[in-house]
C-alpha cells in the first residue's frame, strides 16, 4: 500500500509506555526495549524520514538529531528504534534516490519525466528535499553519460611494413634449393652442405664439349624442379 503524500499515520502506543521524553532518558534504555523494524514496514520508514526532515528543517544539532527522531517516532507509533536503525533508514533512502536519478539520466529522461519517475517511489515525498544535496552527483553522472554517448573510438592505422623509400626486410634465406638449385625436388635438407660448384663435372677438361653436350641432354629431358 502506497502511503499518502503527507504522512499523518499515528498508532496508539502500547499500554505500558516507557518514559522517554528526552535524549538523556533515551540513552539510558536497555537494549531489549528497542523494536526491530520489519523489512516491509513502509509506513514506519516514511514516519522516520518525516521526523528527520522536520528536525533538519528546524536546524537541530546533528549529534542528537537521530536520537530526537527516534523519540518522536516512538511517541507517534509506539515503536522505539535505535539510532543506527534511524540512520540506516535515511541512508538507504538517499542511496535509492541516487540510483533512481542515475537511471533517469542514463535513460535520457527529461526533467519532467524524471520527476514523474520519482513520484512513483513511495518514499519520495519524504526524501525529495535531499535532491539539492545530490546536484554535484547528478552533474557528474550527466557528464559521464554524455561522454559515453558521443565519444568515438579512435582507430589507430596499421602502418605497412613496406615503405616506398625503404627496402623490404626479407627473411633470411634458409632454403637449400635457393642456394643450390638442382633438377630434383629436395623434400629435406641434405645432411651435409656441398661447396662444389653446380657446374663441376667429373670429366677431363679435354672432353669439355662432349661433357657439356651430355649435361644439356640430361637437363632438357625433365623440368627444373623435377617431378613435384
Amino acid at each position: 500500500m502506497k502511503p499518502s503524500q503527507k504522512s499523518s499515520i499515528t498508532f496508539t502506543p502500547p499500554f505500558q509506555q516507557l518514559q522517554v521524553h528526552n535524549v538523556s532518558q533515551y540513552k539510558r534504555l536497555d537494549p531489549e526495549c528497542f523494536h526491530t523494524l520489519h523489512k516491509f514496514d513502509t509506513d514506519s520508514r516514511c514516519i522516520i524520514l518525516e521526523e528527520i526532515r522536520k528536525l533538519e528543517e528546524s536546524g537541530a544539532s546533528r549529534t542528537e538529531m537521530f536520537s530526537k527522531a527516534a523519540i518522536a517516532v516512538y511517541k507517534r507509533i509506539g515503536k522505539l528504534l535505535t539510532v543506527n536503525d534511524v540512520k540506516n533508514v535515511q541512508k538507504t533512502a538517499i542511496i535509492i534516490l541516487r540510483n533512481r536519478l542515475k537511471a533517469a539520466i542514463e535513460n535520457d529522461l527529461s526533467d519532467e519525466q524524471t520527476e514523474e519517475h520519482l513520484k512513483d517511489w513511495c518514499y519520495y515525498h519524504v526524501i525529495s528535499h535531499k535532491k539539492k544535496d545530490l546536484e554535484n552527483f547528478v552533474q557528474k553522472v550527466k557528464k559521464k553519460h554524455e561522454i559515453s554517448k558521443y565519444a568515438k573510438i579512435k582507430e589507430i592505422p596499421i602502418e605497412s611494413s613496406f615503405s616506398a623509400h625503404a627496402m623490404p626486410l626479407w627473411p633470411q634465406q634458409t632454403c637449400y634449393e635457393y642456394y643450390y638449385p638442382t633438377n630434383e625436388y629436395l623434400p629435406n635438407l641434405p645432411p651435409t652442405y656441398s661447396t662444389k660448384s653446380l657446374f663441376t663435372f667429373n670429366h677431363p677438361t679435354t672432353d669439355y664439349p662432349q661433357s657439356y653436350a651430355s649435361y644439356e641432354q640430361q637437363s632438357s629431358s625433365r623440368p627444373f624442379f623435377g617431378n613435384l
